[in-house]
């Protein structure tokens, strides 16, 4: 409070170091309410430095110093909206002061107060909060640009570390708070016979404090953006190489907070989750939720997962946990990934495996995920995966011309032909591990309990497509399985011709 309160120089590193103990502490701090906390916070005028679900309006005008503002320069004021970033207010201050074009690249947005360098990229609303007629002040400096960015790594190392800290801390006083929900199985035990019931009193408890991280975080402006912020182009030099692991630390914090719990859930017959998207917590405690989850907010939470693997796949312990978070989504959310839940992950998985086969271990875990889902979902799984390609699915063969934003077919076909080998149960990275469900996986859907655990391309996924042509021939959908159709026909005839068959 004291360094939120009174800005000065180092503020961010004493925040940064206050936070790393006080996640450590929550767990001890008894009767410590998650909404509680944040009033108090709120009142202090705090909460946006310790939360990461604090919703504070940002600072609507900002005050700029020219270069010449010792000399008693006029300083210029500048609109501040909810998307503004450091950059638009850079440019505009270059403008208003009369910069040189040849030391554009010298000048730099310093706070005021703290000298703090600020990232072009970043937004000014994660900085400055609204406080009645007062207007946060910056000023333009003329800096040797390797010690500007120097500083500017400084800074970033500074803000993750923060980020990280909350988090942890968030997560921390939802799990171990209050003491009493933890105590119910001992309690239970005790009241077997008879007595109150103290087991639905901790249920509706731990509903209510998830619900409430549900709907801080849906009414976020910054959320999911601050969780896959990254300072691309500044891990290079000093600092650099700190300033990447702490971004793979901050990544890795929100995989696994925004993963799934600790253990697996029951769900009842109509197949509907609880949520606990966000928390590890102790989840033998919790029962269905009826009616309580919109499954309409899941892609906000899904998206974090997203981009991190789409940055960080290639760090083994983040490809991990995100594989393993996708399984158990897949199987807690059973009821939505059967209809559409695979149409959030798919593009994003097959993209980044179309864009990396120089990559085996990244591919391999794909590969593994894919066998995984058609384990639990079978047919809707294989049709969504279609669905979800069928517009970004790009027939060139060249390797040299690539579009981030599309699947080359041969690689497509190469992913259902690795596909068939159901029987390769070999999971190296030991993914089902950190999987909180029993193995083997089995098919989530009675009708396919009997099934064998067998898949052919020819009369799995192209019979599928051609189910759907002949139902609604008439449709986008049959139009979409036609043309992943011919690709997979013209591939499988390459792959037939190149064996000798």
């Amino acid at each position: 409070m004291h360094y939120v309160r009174a800005q000065c120089e180092g503020a961010d590193k004493a925040l940064g170091m206050a936070l790393s103990l006080t996640w450590i502490l929550a767990p001890n701090v008894h009767g410590l309410y998650f909404k509680d906390l944040k009033q108090t916070l709120k009142k202090e005028q705090c909460d946006q430095a310790l939360m990461i679900t604090a919703n504070v309006p940002s600072a609507k005008k900002i005050i700029v110093h020219g270069p010449d503002s010792g000399m008693g320069g006029i300083p210029s004021q500048f609109p501040v909206h909810e998307d503004t970033q450091f950059q638009q207010i850079l440019s505009d201050s270059l403008e208003f002061f009369n910069i040189d074009e040849n030391d554009v690249n010298s000048y730099f947005l310093t706070d005021t107060k703290t000298g703090l360098i600020h990232l072009p990229s970043c937004y000014v609303r994660d900085f400055y909060f609204f406080h009645r007629s007062f207007y946060p002040q910056l000023t333009l400096v003329k800096l040797d640009q390797e010690e500007a960015h120097l500083r500017m790594r400084q800074t970033a190392f500074a803000q993750r570390f923060i980020e990280v800290g909350k988090v942890l801390l968030t997560h921390n006083i939802l799990k171990y708070s209050p003491q009493h929900v933890y105590t119910v199985k001992n309690w239970l035990h005790m009241l077997k016979d008879g007595g109150l019931d103290l087991r639905q009193t901790a249920i509706r408890q731990i509903a209510q404090r998830i619900f409430f991280l549900h709907d801080e975080l849906t009414h976020l402006p910054s959320f999911p953006r601050k969780s896959l912020e990254t300072c691309f182009g500044m891990y290079h030099g000093e600092m650099g190489e700190q300033l990447k692991a702490m971004e793979a630390v901050h990544k890795f914090t929100w995989a696994k907070r925004t993963g799934y719990a600790s253990e697996p859930m029951p769900l009842e017959d109509d197949g509907d989750a609880a949520p606990v998207l966000l928390f590890q917590l102790m989840s033998d405690m919790f029962e269905k939720m009826e009616n309580a989850f919109m499954f309409a907010d899941l892609h906000l939470f899904i998206n974090v997962v997203n981009g991190i693997m789409i940055m960080h796949c290639e760090d083994l312990l983040i490809l991990r946990r995100c594989a393993a978070t996708y399984i158990a989504m897949s199987i807690h959310f059973n009821s939505l990934f059967a209809s559409q839940g695979f149409f959030l992950i798919m593009p994003t998985l097959l993209r980044c495996y179309s864009q990396r086969q120089t990559n085996r271990v990244f591919c391999s875990v794909v590969e593994f995920l894919c066998r995984q889902f058609y384990t639990l979902h079978r047919k809707p799984f294989l049709l969504q995966m279609c669905g979800s390609i069928a517009n970004i699915i790009d027939n060139n063969n060249n390797d040299f011309e690539i579009n981030p934003m599309r699947v080359k077919a041969k690689y497509w076909f190469a992913l259902l032909k690795n596909m068939e080998n159901m029987s390769d149960d070999n999971d190296q990275f030991d993914i089902l591990g950190l999987v909180p469900y029993d193995k083997p996986l089995k098919a989530l859907d009675l009708c396919y309990r009997d099934d064998p655990n067998t898949f052919c391309l020819l009369t799995d996924a192209i019979a599928s497509c051609i189910c759907v042509c002949a139902f609604a021939p008439e449709s986008k959908r049959s139009h979409h399985m036609l043309h992943l159709s011919g690709a997979g026909w013209a591939r499988s005839s390459i792959y037939l011709y190149s064996n000798g068959a």
